[in-house]
């Protein structure tokens, strides 16, 4: 078997999950699909934190105390 097939067929078993899970419903493989292959492929993952500006690292660091400061 390989990778690609390997991968398919987790994406299948996942699509097929997600549907009993809806109770079964007509008409959206390719929605369970598309959601299976996020799942599988790890793109499910929450979104990262914004990055930190400036400005936001100067005003928590001005509510610190001096012990509490970092860098």
């Amino acid at each position: 078997m390989t990778d690609e097939t390997g991968l398919a067929d987790r994406i299948r078993q996942r699509a097929f999950e997600i549907w009993k899970q809806e109770g079964q419903p007509e008409g959206r493989e390719g929605e369970h699909w598309e959601r299976a292959k996020r799942e599988v492929m790890g793109e499910n993952a929450p979104p990262l934190q914004p990055q930190a500006t400036d400005e936001h690292l100067k005003d928590q660091g001005e509510r610190q105390t001096p012990g509490e400061r970092h860098g």
